[in-house]
């Protein structure tokens, strides 16, 4: 870190601490979790279809929310989302670890 008086750049202002990175790295994953999962929950309903009965991506979208209304894209939601948590930090701490390697290299 600078001393007083230096002017600083964005990234040495920028400190994260653990607790940061795993915060950050979690709501990353869990929104990018949250956006994609009814996409999930079609693709899977697609390949439970028998070949005979096979609907297509937006008619199965459409049975799905006629069934259980919008809520049933986000059933099995919460477990993912505890999962994933665990994985975005990893990820978001490497990055970060990654980031700060380059920095001392320049």
């Amino acid at each position: 870190m600078s001393q007083h008086g230096e002017h600083l750049n964005a990234f040495d202002q920028l400190e994260l601490g653990p607790v940061r990175i795993l915060l950050y790295g979690a709501i990353a994953g869990a929104c990018a979790e949250a956006a994609t999962y009814p996409f999930e929950v079609v693709r899977r309903q697609l390949q439970l279809q028998s070949q005979a009965s096979k609907m297509s991506t937006l008619a199965t979208c459409n049975k799905i929310v006629e069934r259980g209304g919008v809520p049933a894209l986000y059933a099995g939601l919460v477990p993912s989302l505890l999962q994933v948590g665990g994985s975005a930090y990893i990820s978001f701490s490497r990055l970060v670890v990654f980031r700060d390697g380059i920095m001392l290299q320049t």
